[in-house]
């Protein structure tokens, strides 16, 4: 059989499949984008900092990662990569590679929100990559889209942060005074910033239910909305409560915004959250039965 230059153009630009499966192609640029995920959320002068940043993180955000990749290995090993797939993974990587060098992570989020929409437009005969696609958009979502959002819309989310606040206040502690996003007592005093608000982790909750549903099964339901809405109700109500105390007292204050409280929120809000997401997830996937 004879094997020329000329007929491997001509096969190439008819479409021709690559040596490449879509499966390792795609396991590939989704592990490139997550190590460029994490490098864009913690400290990187040093491998200890690395390593101890990395532990830090929200189990959510783990989780999400984990099936993630565990849906493309399970996405079928048998189609190979066409031309016109093959040409926009190189060139997806050698953005991912170009941008590595950028320290500002939506450069990053914008690449990992068009890999997540071509997986789930393009590849529409293998739920198990549409799947993993849906989770990709879901972090892109968390890391990049829901940050610049809040920060387009936080006086308003602050505001709404306030009027919460003062409802759970107004019974319990009468005396606290509000003004504006301002809660005063004789010896104590706090102003709500960007970072306390409880909207600032709604994205998270969202990402623990997408990737939990995602867990459980290939599809999405109606009723998912639900639990959707439930899941994010919960994470701004355990904030609202968290901030209400650090308003208490100066005391309470240190406890829960520098002190142990720190870590038994994160605590709970973590396994809050992962436990309604994963309940909901189930429910719908025994209700779709």
């Amino acid at each position: 059989m004879s094997f020329s230059r000329n007929t491997v153009i001509q096969d190439f630009s008819a479409g021709s499949t690559g040596p490449m499966s879509r499966r390792e192609a795609l396991l590939g640029v989704v592990v490139c984008l997550i190590a460029n995920h994490a490098l864009q959320i913690v400290d990187a002068s040093s491998l200890l900092s690395i390593v101890s940043g990395l532990a830090s993180q929200n189990l959510i955000y783990w989780f999400a990662c984990y099936v993630c990749v565990s849906r493309l290995l399970a996405s079928s090993p048998e189609p190979r990569l066409g031309r016109k797939d093959t040409l926009f993974i190189v060139g997806l990587c050698l953005l991912i590679l170009l941008v590595s060098f950028i320290a500002y992570r939506f450069t990053i989020g914008f690449l990992t929100t068009m890999l997540a929409v071509w997986m789930i437009r393009t590849f529409r005969d293998d739920l198990e990559v549409k799947a993993a696609g849906i989770v990709l958009l879901a972090m892109a979502v968390h890391l990049v889209w829901a940050p610049l959002l809040f920060r387009l819309f936080m006086e308003e989310f602050l505001l709404l942060d306030a009027a919460a606040i003062s409802t759970v206040l107004s019974n319990l502690r009468p005396d606290i005074v509000q003004s504006g996003t301002t809660f005063t007592t004789e010896e104590h005093a706090i102003t709500l910033v960007g970072a306390c608000s409880s909207f600032h982790n709604v994205s998270l909750a969202m990402l623990a239910v997408v990737s939990a549903i995602m867990c459980y099964r290939t599809q999405l339901l109606r009723s998912d909305a639900v639990w959707l809405l439930v899941t994010c109700a919960a994470m701004i109500a355990i904030n609202v409560v968290r901030i209400a105390l650090v308003a208490w007292s100066a005391d309470m204050y240190a406890y829960w915004h520098d002190g142990t409280g720190v870590k038994v929120l994160s605590v709970t809000q973590t396994v809050t959250i992962i436990a309604l997401a994963a309940y909901g997830a189930w429910r719908g996937s025994r209700a779709a039965t």
